[in-house]
């Protein structure tokens, strides 16, 4: 189990392969609940197409580009689970809850990885949920004409 204070990656695996990483810090384990710091300025890979605009559907073999995080997140991985839960804050205010669908694999010894199943929900301080805004209008791949029509290769992972 990873121990309080190291430094690791949460990583999001599609097709065995690494298609989202992001750099984050351990600051609390109890045995079910894993607490990751993600703050402002963590490096991060992120899935680029051939003009270097981000893409939200895996493919076999992804093209990652190198960014820093725009916000502290912290990030509740329990090993097992079908969702994790994140915390945003913007410029040191707390800004909404992240509802993160996945199939969490857990640590494997040197980081924690994922399988995000791309849809989420974002929870207002007021309570107000809704979907997570690029899935409300995803970027289909080019020749896709639907959600639909994405859907059962998103279940692939």
């Amino acid at each position: 189990m990873a121990l309080i204070g190291t430094e690791t990656a949460l990583r999001d695996i599609w097709y065995g392969r690494v298609w989202r990483a992001i750099g984050a810090r351990v600051v609390g384990a109890d045995g079910d609940v894993t607490a990751l710091w993600m703050p402002k300025g963590s490096p991060s890979m992120y899935p680029v197409d051939a003009a270097g605009a981000e893409v939200r559907i895996p493919v076999r073999e992804p093209v990652l580009a190198e960014r820093r995080s725009s916000r502290d997140a912290l990030a509740l991985e329990r090993p097992g689970s079908r969702h994790s839960i994140w915390l945003f804050w913007l410029d040191g205010t707390f800004d909404y809850w992240y509802v993160n669908f996945e199939r969490t694999l857990g640590w494997n010894g040197v980081c924690f990885d994922m399988v995000d199943e791309k849809l989420d929900l974002i929870v207002t301080p007021d309570g107000a949920v809704s979907p997570h805004a690029d899935w409300s209008k995803p970027r289909l791949p080019r020749g896709w004409q639907s959600v639909g029509e994405v859907s059962p290769g998103l279940r692939m992972g």
